[in-house]
């Protein structure tokens, strides 16, 4: 199918547009009013996507408002490639990434409105690397896991505070609903009230090691803040009430170590991201302790990122260089595209109801278009 690109510098104002159609790729590039037009025979979109991406390193900006899905609505390259920490959350409408900046040799947080410009920016405190980020709009504040202690600091953008100690061992998440937040604070699980500052769950749950080699710790809170679920063990996932420590459900079988989990927005399912066993993304039934149809998704998660839209309608999955957006009902096939300008990995944001944010560990910050749920 026929292709435009557009992209602009706005650093110089100079842009660069491409078109791709029938094996010939045409670009038109220079400052307003001095622009030259190239044609290449016997080329295609990979080689349109080459030259983009060296454009992209140079500082320009692609961006589409009017892209189809599947088709990118913004391209921001923030820096070297990186394949270590990786945040995106969605942020006031905005896709919220880390980089790390080799100025002042510190992780820097960045917003990328849709338009590729940015918004705001921050750095971490010294010595620590962004890993999970969640935004609590009811207080206007941002909670970001670096290595392992949790910050949080204001939204716009502020000096950030510690609200744990660090780890002493490697091995940490975070997580929450509402203004509740869970976190782990060597050696205990702790659930906390972010409006008033009250401990509504404390336990102590040591983490184990996987083959000798891992710490095993991954915890998250169901949509209403009731339920607690976290995996200490390789191979099982406890589940309990916040307000008494009941045990609801006890999950084990078909995954060693659990990367992520994450509550369905209906509060009706959990879902584990496994790796080193079946390196599948496994779901858990809460209403009667099941495993849904479907599930394990057929691909791997190795590599991968899942994110679920606000509405629970949908999941995008990444895997490799593609993601899937699905029916979260029937896993049905709704979407699939490539991810552009990516190397191994990726992480994933839902940013609204028809935008997925992408950053990718060459160091692009992408936004997609979806369609919009009616």
């Amino acid at each position: 199918m026929p292709r435009t690109r557009h992209l602009n510098d706005p650093a110089t104002g100079r842009t660069w547009t491409s078109h791709c159609a029938d094996g010939v790729v045409e670009t038109l590039a220079g400052s307003p009013g001095r622009e030259r037009r190239t044609r290449k025979e016997g080329a295609g979109p990979e080689y349109a996507l080459k030259q983009e991406w060296a454009r992209l390193r140079k500082g320009f900006v692609l961006t589409d408002p009017m892209a189809a899905p599947g088709e990118p609505v913004m391209h921001r390259y923030l820096g070297p490639a990186y394949t270590g920490a990786m945040v995106a959350e969605a942020v006031e409408g905005r896709l919220l990434c880390n980089r790390f900046d080799d100025t002042d040799k510190r992780e820097r947080l960045l917003l990328v409105d849709e338009d590729g410009g940015l918004a705001d920016s921050v750095s971490m405190p010294a010595g620590r690397l962004a890993w999970q980020a969640r935004h609590v709009p009811e207080l206007k504040r941002l909670l970001v896991r670096g290595d392992h202690q949790v910050f949080a600091g204001p939204v716009p953008f502020g000096e950030f505070e510690a609200l744990t100690a660090h780890n002493r061992h490697p091995v940490s998440f975070l997580g929450g609903a509402g203004t509740r937040a869970v976190w782990y604070a060597e050696p205990d699980v702790v659930v906390t009230e972010l409006a008033d500052g009250s401990e509504l769950f404390r336990e102590t749950v040591p983490a184990a090691t996987h083959g000798g080699h891992s710490l095993q710790m991954e915890g998250a809170l169901s949509p209403d803040g009731t339920l607690l679920a976290y995996c200490a063990r390789p191979g099982e996932v406890i589940v309990r009430e916040v307000a008494d420590g009941r045990v609801r459900h006890t999950w084990s079988g078909g995954f060693a170590m659990v990367a992520k989990l994450l509550f369905t927005p209906d509060g009706t399912r959990l879902i584990a991201q496994d790796r080193y066993g079946t390196w599948r993304w496994h779901c858990l039934d809460l209403t009667d302790g099941t495993h849904p149809t479907g599930w394990p998704l057929p691909f791997d998660s190795a590599r991968g990122d899942l994110a679920i839209d606000a509405g629970g309608d949908r999941l995008a999955v990444s895997h490799r260089d593609e993601v899937q957006v699905l029916d979260l009902a029937e896993l049905r096939l709704l979407l699939r595209f490539p991810i552009e300008h990516s190397v191994r990995r990726s992480a994933l944001t839902w940013v609204g109801d028809g935008r997925l944010g992408v950053l990718t560990d060459a160091g692009m910050a992408s936004l997609y278009a979806v369609e919009t749920v009616v």
